[in-house]
């Protein structure tokens, strides 16, 4: 199956483009200022930016993988994929701008290298059960999108009413196999409450976002061009990208969903969604990790105790009596948390800031 994958992929000259430039807070304290979430090993033994590369390793060659992230990152990450990976092509940002920059200027150099390359673009932070499925989606998404001209993002089917993602709507409802047909996208939705997200589920006409395109480079770069065209030009000049960064207006220092997806018919660029049931989360926060499994790392004990997250690097953890806790020790500092509040932990930072910065 992988060489199958691997001649589609070669075919169509798919290039991938990982972003490797989220701060990951709600990880706090695992997650630092120097460490953001892609460096950290939340589950197995490998980082989040070696598990992302590592699915493409056998089908993408490392001169067709690209790294976007914070110039003050690129080393570090350098440092943690190689001696494996070696000959990727490294991106610093000079400055945090959201995806849609950052995208953009990935499209832009790897068409400069390959006028014909079809573009996959991910984060580099999420987790993949199904790595067969997954790549066989984009396969498919890659013949797709060459065909018609579109823009091709990938909708995973829901399996709870899940308020911490975006949502796809689509058309029609979608089918229960692995890999479905491509839909016509109607709207792009923000995370909703409980009860929209419930509605979502009940419907079947809503897939989750999980932020992943692939597009033929140009086409990346003329729905660019009609969706934000000051940005566009701003990125054709021959200033140097410390310069061009410099300049990007506030109003287009915004996600790629917000100024180009959700902007699509508004600028006639075609756009489609493949469902994919891949195993998909976007790792978010500590309660995802129970959902793939990897809710308690470190040596702990318990006694009469259930459903808690638990992650150590040092030292025993005991726990006794207590559930739904959130219990973390990392280096100095020691989290406790109720599962259910782990999206606030950014409320917490601003109390740790003003008191203790240098732990942040």
């Amino acid at each position: 199956m992988a060489e199958a994958v691997k001649s589609i992929f070669s075919k169509n000259h798919l290039h991938v483009l990982i972003m490797a430039g989220g701060s990951g807070t709600r990880f706090w304290p695992v997650s630092r200022a120097k460490k953001p979430k892609q460096f950290l090993k939340l589950w197995g033994d490998k980082t989040l930016l070696e598990h992302t590369v590592d699915r493409f390793s056998d089908v993408v060659s490392s001169d067709n993988t690209w790294i976007v992230t914070n110039e003050s990152f690129v080393a570090q990450s350098k440092e943690i994929l190689n001696p494996k990976h070696q000959g990727l092509h490294y991106l610093g940002e000079p400055q945090s701008k959201n995806t849609a920059s950052c995208i953009l200027w990935g499209i832009r150099e790897i068409h400069r290298k390959d006028p014909n390359a079809t573009v996959v673009v991910m984060a580099a932070d999420s987790y993949i059960g199904d790595v067969e499925i997954f790549l066989q989606a984009l396969a498919a998404a890659a013949e797709i999108s060459l065909a018609t001209d579109n823009l091709l993002t990938l909708g995973v089917k829901p399996v709870r009413p899940e308020t911490g993602y975006g949502y796809i709507e689509v058309e029609t409802t979608f089918s229960g196999e692995k890999i479905g047909k491509p839909l016509t996208v109607k709207k792009f939705i923000e995370k909703p409450d409980l009860r929209n997200a419930l509605r979502y589920m009940e419907s079947g006409k809503y897939l989750w976002n999980a932020g992943m395109f692939i597009f033929a480079a140009k086409t990346g770069l003329n729905a660019f061009e009609r969706a934000m065209p000051e940005l566009y030009e701003l990125f054709q000049t021959g200033d140097s990208i410390e310069s061009i960064y410099s300049k990007i207006r506030p109003e287009d220092a915004v996600s790629i969903d917000y100024g180009v997806m959700e902007m699509a018919a508004t600028h006639a660029i075609g756009i489609s969604v493949l469902p994919v049931d891949c195993g998909w989360n976007d790792v978010g926060s500590f309660p995802a990790l129970e959902e793939i499994n990897a809710d308690v790392q470190g040596q702990v004990v318990t006694h009469d105790s259930a459903c808690n997250i638990v992650h150590s690097d040092s030292g025993i953890v005991t726990l006794l009596g207590v559930n739904d806790l959130v219990v973390v020790r990392d280096r100095e500092v020691v989290l406790v948390a109720a599962k259910d509040r782990a999206q606030d932990i950014k409320l917490l930072l601003e109390k740790v800031r003003k008191r203790h910065p240098d732990v942040l």
